[in-house]
């Protein structure tokens, strides 16, 4: 697929209760704002989308009050979970016969996955690591790959729904790899992890990392098979540093480059003191033309909205996406 030279799309979450009438709602919105590659709205966990409704196909796999835990190692079936969100989103294109729409899917990574996931008894016998308390599968290199291939399998169902862009998103490699050597696993190993979950995907494939990116994790994501790394750039401006043109054009990526911030502080009821206006985000875009140039940007929020709720409340949280969302769209058509 083409990607169109400063084109918006986003990361994936909204600040709203998980309905499919909040999904069609956020979708459309997107839609009448001018997002070219709209996300489905994900209203739910980033790993619990997946490893809830996985859960009732392995009895090995639990959801727990205090974290998912797995019992013993299993063997994971190609089974078509998560995909609720990508399936509202595409009924909702059908039935209002909306053929010209180019959607972008978000599903969570290998790595991040089994990070979020407990091993008890045998299957976590011997696995430490200075991050976790408890074993986890992260740490287990032959469920990393087993969950690998599963969402190979998720991401070559939501490609056959139509989705033209379809993130594996991967938030926990940006801390498991610093400068110099990764935790737990080699290079070679992360790369192809990383690629069998990108085999998947029929059109392009994208992953997004939050916060400052390592320079050791931009060497590894250039490597793989990803065509767009996503990261922010307002809540780390550091990341400036980080990227240049030169590298984008050697290794034929692009960069969803973050222009408006996602974890806002409260400072009043004052919807206006929390959205960015037009202009700070035509001057912060601006920036990120002159150093990566236009034809490898795409423009989208720093990471999801999802957190807003926690902090303003669902209406207010909303709102706030809304109005951020309209003044990034007006920066990049000036822009254009």
């Amino acid at each position: 697929m083409d990607i169109e030279p400063l084109s918006t799309t986003l990361v994936g979450s909204f600040p709203l209760t998980n309905t499919r009438e909040n999904v069609e709602k956020a979708f459309q919105f997107a839609i009448d704002v001018g997002i070219t590659y709209p996300c489905y709205p994900q209203l739910d966990d980033m790993n619990l989308q997946f490893l809830r409704p996985l859960s009732k196909e392995i009895p090995e796999l639990s959801v727990q009050n205090d974290g998912v835990v797995l019992t013993d190692d299993v063997r994971l079936p190609n089974a078509a979970v998560g995909l609720e969100f990508a399936r509202i989103v595409r009924d909702y294109l059908d039935k209002n016969k909306m053929k010209n729409i180019q959607p972008k899917a978000c599903l969570t990574g290998p790595f991040t996955m089994t990070s979020s996931i407990i091993l008890v008894g045998e299957v976590g016998k011997g696995l430490t690591s200075p991050v976790y308390k408890e074993p986890r599968a992260l740490l287990h290199a032959g469920l990393v790959e087993k969950f690998a291939h599963l969402i190979k399998f998720i991401a070559s169902e939501v490609s056959n729904l139509g989705f033209k862009i379809v993130s594996i998103d991967e938030p926990i490699l940006g801390l498991l790899i610093g400068r110099k050597k990764p935790l737990h696993h080699d290079e070679d190993f992360i790369i192809e992890m990383l690629n069998i979950a990108f085999s998947g995907v029929k059109e392009t494939s994208s992953t997004h990392v939050c916060g400052n990116v390592p320079p050791k994790l931009i060497e590894l994501l250039l490597e793989s098979e990803c065509r767009i790394l996503d990261h922010e750039f307002v809540g780390s401006p550091s990341n400036f540093k980080r990227f240049n043109k030169e590298q984008l054009e050697k290794y034929d990526k692009f960069l969803a480059m973050g222009s408006i911030l996602t974890k806002v502080i409260r400072k009043s009821d004052d919807i206006s003191a929390h959205v960015e206006t037009v202009d700070t985000i035509r001057h912060h875009i601006s920036r990120g033309i002159e150093q990566f140039g236009k034809d490898r940007l795409l423009i989208k929020p720093d990471c999801g909205f999802g957190p807003l709720k926690g902090t303003f409340g669902e209406e207010m949280g909303y709102k706030i996406t809304q109005k951020k969302l309209q003044n990034m769209v007006a920066a990049v058509k000036l822009l254009k």
